[in-house]
């Protein structure tokens, strides 16, 4: 990014170069408020190093490619054009979670495991708890 003179100031819009980089990739991706909130949240960590930061994006999908992300699915559904304005779409996409897939990574997450209930239970017109009763 080219400075505004030949002493690197930005002046009279931004004060150096940090600022005015900032600005230009915001517009630039059309980065929304909260985005550059939980950036700002990053940078400003004790925890964040500078020279940690991975300068190859492909690194990043490697590592995605190994986590246990759940899948999102994703289809298009009609819409009815009777309630809405002529210039909207007749469709529009959805993205879903699997229900089964969510079901399974917890009951496969051996820290959630020690907090669940496996033990018999009593089916009964009367919903209580059942160490209030005899099993």
């Amino acid at each position: 990014m080219p400075s505004y003179n030949n002493n690197n100031e930005f002046a009279p819009y931004f004060e150096n170069f940090t600022t005015a980089s900032l600005f230009c990739w915001i517009q630039k991706y059309n980065i929304s408020t909260k985005a550059y909130k939980d950036l700002i949240k990053i940078i400003n960590s004790p925890n964040f190093i500078s020279s940690h930061v991975v300068k190859n994006i492909q690194r990043f999908c490697k590592w995605r490619q190994h986590l246990p992300i759940l899948s999102i699915s994703a289809r298009s559904i009609p819409i009815s054009s009777k309630k809405i304005l002529s210039t909207f779409k007749n469709s529009k996409m959805i993205y879903q979670l699997s229900i089964n897939d969510i079901i399974w990574y917890i009951l496969n997450n051996s820290s959630l495991i020690k907090h669940m209930y496996f033990s018999p239970g009593i089916d009964s017109k009367i919903k209580s708890e059942y160490w209030y009763g005899t099993l």
